[in-house]
């Protein structure tokens, strides 16, 4: 047994002669010189063509979204906005004969005798005086007012006449960002609902 203990000693001093004591694998690791570090390449550098063009793509698109809105998904955009709101072209308040429900629906009986949308547009204006107000130099309102509330004779573009009734207080919507009064074609612009 003297020969056994006598190796272990022996492995030991020859452990501790040629470097101290053993060292665990992170202190092995620790103490050897750093191994020269590579260039690692990028994520960037490892792109594919059509990932490179998706990605040019996606950022062209995006500027010119947020070029034409402002970058606000429920913008609709100026242009559309200002196709769908209708000039109006007011009558001045002393060129104006009062009107009545009765009125229109008289001047209904005569308008179904036209044979064109100039004939029937001289027909209301002989009975009904001039129109208080034009959209777009086409669609032409009489308006007579009752009580809380207007009757309206619309004359359209297309030749289709109608009488109609609506709230004084009511306003009709002509776009995400204009409204109407059908009683006076006041036009209001801006959020619905704010002040």
């Amino acid at each position: 047994m003297k020969l056994g203990c006598l190796a272990v000693v022996a492995v030991a001093a020859a452990t501790f002669a040629c470097g101290g004591a053993p060292k665990s694998p992170v202190e092995a690791a620790q103490a050897e010189p750093a191994a020269p570090i590579e260039k690692i390449a990028s994520r960037e550098d490892m792109k594919t063509a059509a990932e490179k063009w998706a990605e040019e793509k996606s950022k062209t698109e995006t500027a010119s979204v947020k070029g034409k809105s402002g970058g606000d998904p429920l913008d609709v955009g100026a242009e559309l906005d200002a196709a769908s709101v209708p000039k109006v072209e007011h009558t001045p308040k002393k060129e104006l004969r009062g009107q009545s429900r009765a009125a229109f629906d008289a001047a209904m009986g005569v308008v179904k005798q036209a044979k064109t949308v100039d004939d029937a547009a001289a027909k209301l204006v002989a009975r009904l005086g001039k129109p208080t107000w034009i959209e777009d130099g086409r669609k032409r309102v009489w308006v007579a007012k009752d009580r809380g509330q207007c009757h309206r004779l619309v004359l359209d573009s297309d030749g289709s006449v109608e009488v109609e009734t609506a709230g004084a207080e009511e306003w009709r919507m002509l776009s995400a960002l204009a409204q109407q009064s059908p009683c006076t074609g006041e036009i209001k612009r801006g959020v619905p609902g704010s002040k």
